[in-house]
């Protein structure tokens, strides 16, 4: 994978009383143990893009982004789309000219392709963020770009197709748990629990040492009133993930009872 979209897709954003922010860096781990809200990446960056999903209930929540440093997280401020850090959607709207300029004059640029997504997403105009993400894989078939696409697909509504770009980006990169998270919120929010579960169990297979797949299980599992077995997966989770992190998982074994 080109490593600057790799990057784009391992950085965090998290919830504070409700509000999005973005942590720059490079670890691969998404936290999924949060509310989540939509996520775009700011059009001055090469890589991102959009990341957006539900908790683990389905309710609307913060999500592991795609954004690294230099990006941004969008929310919803009134009846202005205002991005955290970023642009607004007046900004966007007159960037967008230059960007669909620039990409047409150098199609095969992701960087180009990349932050013309970002702008098309950030105003809602999905079909286009697709047909660009659609020309971005003709490039190249890369992880990442396919987690984005499936977030732009599930946010026009097309949950089926999301769902299979979902498992086109774990397929091409198994470590890539936002992918996990973004697939296993959509079920969840489409009242298919049983499967989000089976997702958060294949993301702590695959990434045992990750306390997000652990928490994210366990907030799911508590929702559907299974608070004993959500307990047990934080214990499993205490024995394996790093020490840094157990606390996060204590945490919210307490706020359960355990």
């Amino acid at each position: 994978m080109n490593e600057t979209l790799k990057r784009g897709a391992i950085a965090l954003a998290m919830a504070a009383m409700g509000v999005a922010v973005v942590l720059g860096g490079c670890s691969k781990k998404a936290d999924t143990s949060q509310p989540i809200t939509t996520v775009a990446a700011s059009a001055s960056d090469a890589s991102g893009g959009t990341t957006a999903a539900t908790d683990a209930s389905g309710q609307p929540a913060v999500t592991p982004s795609t954004a690294k440093p230099g990006q941004s997280t969008a929310t919803s401020t009134g009846d202005q789309r205002v991005t955290v850090g970023g642009k607004t959607e007046a900004e966007w709207k007159t960037a967008l000219p230059g960007l669909e300029q620039a990409a047409k004059a150098s199609p095969t640029d992701t960087k180009a392709l990349q932050d013309l997504a970002v702008a098309q997403y950030q105003l809602k105009d999905y079909a286009g963020a697709a047909a660009t993400y659609q020309q971005m894989l003709k490039i190249k078939d890369d992880p990442t770009t396919h987690n984005n696409y499936a977030n732009v697909l599930r946010d026009s509504n097309q949950t089926d197709a999301a769902l299979a770009q979902y498992d086109l980006a774990i397929k091409g990169d198994a470590a890539l748990t936002v992918a996990y998270a973004n697939k296993a919120s959509l079920l969840a929010s489409t009242k298919r629990q049983a499967e989000a579960l089976v997702v958060y169990d294949a993301l702590i297979a695959a990434n045992p040492a990750y306390f997000g797949g652990y928490t994210a299980k366990a907030r799911l599992l508590a929702t559907e009133k299974k608070v004993a077995e959500a307990i047990k997966i934080l214990d499993d989770g205490l024995a394996k993930v790093p020490a840094a992190d157990q606390a996060k998982l204590s945490e919210l074994k307490k706020q359960l009872g355990g």
